[in-house]
């Protein structure tokens, strides 16, 4: 429930197919959050794998990103 009520504070930037993003501040500094929604047509089990991998895709590539500068 809190995130919902965090969210709806946040400006929203772009809605794709797999998730949203949102422009906030958190802890007073400027963040972009990304929520990815459930697929009614999807398995229960098959969207947690894909989001999971996904998610763990874009942690290393934030890394990557960091470390070049």
């Amino acid at each position: 429930m809190a995130v919902l009520q965090y969210l709806s504070t946040a400006e929203l930037i772009k809605q794709g197919a797999e998730a949203r993003l949102y422009r906030a501040k958190f802890l007073g500094k400027p963040t972009v959050i990304k929520e990815r929604f459930p697929k009614c047509y999807r398995h229960p089990e098959l969207h947690e794998k894909l989001n999971y991998r996904r998610t763990v895709h874009e942690v290393r590539s934030i890394l990557r990103c960091r470390k070049v500068g």
